[in-house]
């Protein structure tokens, strides 16, 4: 992390999209909050966001859709999509496409087979983009605002949720060494 700062600032926009595709929402923060430092325009890094998210999407729509008959039986166990699984995803984003990929972009759960699994269940590309486009038209824009307005701030965050985190997994292993303990001597 602390190394894409430097790298972002010195490639800028150049490397601003192939970042974005894969690391979209961080990379989108840390984009804005360089603009709100000037050294980038946040105009233009709210419009790489979004395109950079949607050729993602799209990318990973197309090896779903083109790798239906050759990839996904080949590696689609490794990230969890099987043929018995793409039946059943296509009665499912038949009906309901825009609720799963609204999901899956907001919270980021296993989007990725989600969008293999929209091309590979042949869901037709212009439906597949008009539920995309909508959804990270003002995702991306809540990221932005993020980061330009609360960029600076990061290393705060960073520190705390560092201290929180490791706060947090201690307690997760002592309530296990106890509950461990306890069951034992039963």
């Amino acid at each position: 992390m602390e190394n894409l700062i430097p790298f972002l600032e010195h490639y800028k926009y150049a490397i601003l999209f192939p970042l974005a595709m894969t690391g979209g929402p961080l990379v989108t923060v840390i984009g804005a909050s360089l603009a709100s430092s000037g050294i980038l325009d946040v105009r233009v890094v709210y419009t790489i966001a979004v395109l950079a998210n949607v050729t993602g999407d799209t990318m990973y729509y197309w090896i779903g859709r083109s790798g239906r008959h050759t990839l996904i039986p080949k590696y689609g166990h490794y990230i969890g999509i099987t043929e018995k699984r793409i039946t059943h995803a296509e009665e499912h984003y038949q009906k309901h496409l825009g609720k799963t990929l609204l999901f899956g972009k907001i919270t980021e759960a296993a989007i990725i087979p989600i969008l293999i699994a929209a091309g590979a269940t042949k869901v037709s590309f212009g439906r597949f983009l008009g539920m995309v486009i909508p959804i990270e038209i003002p995702k991306m824009l809540a990221f932005t605002f993020i980061g330009y307005y609360f960029g600076k701030y990061y290393v705060l965050i960073k520190q705390y949720s560092d201290t929180s985190v490791a706060i947090g997994f201690a307690i997760v292993i002592m309530t296990a060494l106890v509950y461990w303990f306890l069951i034992r001597k039963k």
